[in-house]
C-alpha cells in the first residue's frame, strides 16, 4: 500500500475523481480531503509523519441530514462486521450495538461514530489539528488563526474573502442557502 499512497500524497496520481477540481498542471501544495481514509489515519501517520493532519469533524446531525437528502444508502454495520481486524483492534466492545444497527439513519450514524472513534483513537497523543466545521462558521477568525498557527503559516484578511465563495461541492437548497448555512440556521 505504501507505493500507491506515496504516489497519491506526492500528487502523481491523477484521474477524474481525484483531479475533478484541480485545474493546475503543476502544484507546489496539495490538500487531500478524504473521509474514506479516516480508519487508515494511524497507518498514514506512521508512514508519512511529516505530513500535517487536520481532522475536521462536522456535527453528526448535519452529516446525517446531508446523506438523507442525497438519498444515500449504506450498510455500515455489515461493512464493519466483515472486517475482523477492525473489530478486534477498535470496535469489539461495541459489537452488540453494531449488530443491532438497521436502516439508513442508524447506519449513517454508525459510520460517523466508527470513523471518528477509530481516527481519534489512532491519533491520540500525536500532533494533529482537530477542528469542528461548525466552529469555522461560528468563529471564523479564531478558528482560521488556530489552523494557520498549526500549519506555521501567516494569513491575512484575504482568506475571509475566499471563505465567502462556496465550495464547488456545496449543494444549494431551493431557497438559495447552502447545506452548511441551513444547518447553522437550524442549530442555533
Amino acid at each position: 500500500f505504501l507505493g500507491p499512497a506515496t504516489a497519491i500524497f506526492e500528487g502523481r496520481i491523477r484521474n477524474r475523481w481525484i483531479s475533478a477540481y484541480n485545474k493546475r498542471t503543476f502544484a507546489h501544495r496539495r490538500l487531500i480531503k478524504d473521509v474514506r481514509s479516516l480508519m487508515m489515519i494511524g497507518w498514514i501517520r506512521a508512514h508519512f509523519p511529516e505530513m500535517p493532519v487536520i481532522l475536521l469533524l462536522r456535527h453528526p446531525c448535519a452529516v446525517l441530514n446531508s446523506l438523507l437528502r442525497l438519498h444515500w444508502h449504506r450498510n455500515a454495520a455489515a461493512l464493519i462486521l466483515a472486517q475482523p481486524q477492525l473489530m478486534e483492534d477498535h470496535l469489539e466492545p461495541f459489537r452488540d450495538l453494531i449488530e443491532s444497527t438497521s436502516g439508513d439513519v442508524d447506519n449513517h450514524l454508525l459510520a460517523w461514530c466508527a470513523n471518528y472513534f477509530v481516527a481519534l483513537r489512532q491519533l491520540a497523543g500525536q500532533r494533529v489539528f482537530v477542528a469542528f466545521y461548525e466552529r469555522f462558521l461560528a468563529e471564523p477568525r479564531g478558528e482560521i488563526a488556530r489552523l494557520f498557527d498549526f500549519l506555521g503559516r501567516p494569513f491575512d484578511d484575504r482568506v475571509f474573502k475566499r471563505m465567502k465563495v462556496p465550495s464547488v461541492q456545496a449543494r444549494v437548497a431551493r431557497h438559495g442557502d447552502s447545506s452548511a448555512v441551513v444547518w447553522r440556521r437550524s442549530s442555533g
